[in-house]
């Protein structure tokens, strides 16, 4: 008996066919575990990124009700603002600059005293 001969019966003694069969198909196995994997690993991804879409929508939606405020805040700024101007336009249009003038706004020579 030569070498040779020894292995081939060693092998069919202990599944040859089946050993054969795993040769030619680990490596399609492997990439079916492989792809598997990558299955699985796209599925959570995909939730994650649902999530993260939630929470983009939520601070969109809360970066637009500031924005609202902020709009509101302006124009109610920007009111204040015009009736302060009319009140010192109507203010310079009666204020009388002669200093002697009794319709002086403030008085020039109206002496203030303090209670006692």
């Amino acid at each position: 008996m030569n070498i040779l001969e020894v292995i081939l019966t060693l092998v069919s003694a202990f599944g040859g066919v089946e050993l054969f069969k795993w040769w030619y198909t680990r490596k399609p196995s492997r990439r079916l575990a492989n792809a598997t994997a990558a299955g699985e690993e796209f599925r959570v991804l995909s939730g994650s990124l649902i999530v993260l879409q939630e929470q983009v929508q939520k601070l969109v939606s809360q970066m637009d009700e500031l924005y609202d405020q902020i709009s509101h805040l302006r124009e109610s700024h920007d009111q204040e603002h015009a009736r302060r101007l009319c009140i010192e336009a109507e203010y310079m249009q009666k204020r009388c600059d002669r200093l002697n003038c009794p319709n002086r706004i403030p008085p020039y020579d109206v002496k203030y005293e303090t209670p006692a």
